[in-house]
């Protein structure tokens, strides 16, 4: 994605009628740029991962490399209807422990 270019700063603005066009283009200019263009998957630090979950309700533990503990993780896709959610292992900068109520490969988005 490329840096927001806007025409000035605002504290060069004297006249109200400036500072309502300034921040008309200001919201436009966001507006263009996020719109279409930003994707959980592309645009949230993270990683995404594919994951086998051989036997249901069961922990796995999927090392992540984030080098940070990750905060969370949502379902990108599956080969069959799943539902994720925590494991009873302890998540750490290098793994963390998820459950699928399935038996299933899961494509994961963790961070």
């Amino acid at each position: 994605m490329s840096r927001l270019n806007l025409p000035q700063t605002i504290i060069n603005l004297t006249n109200p009628a400036d500072v309502q066009k300034w921040t008309q283009i200001m919201l436009r200019t966001i507006v263009d740029e996020f719109n279409g263009r930003v994707s959980l998957v592309d645009n949230v630090q993270g990683v995404v991962m594919t994951v086998e979950f051989p036997v249901a309700d069961a922990d796995v533990e999927i090392t992540h490399a984030l080098n940070y503990v990750p905060t969370g993780y949502f379902l990108v896709g599956s080969n069959t209807a799943m539902s994720l959610y925590d494991g009873v292992g302890t998540t750490t900068k290098q793994v963390i422990f998820l459950k699928s109520n399935a038996t299933g490969t899961a494509r994961i988005k963790i961070f």
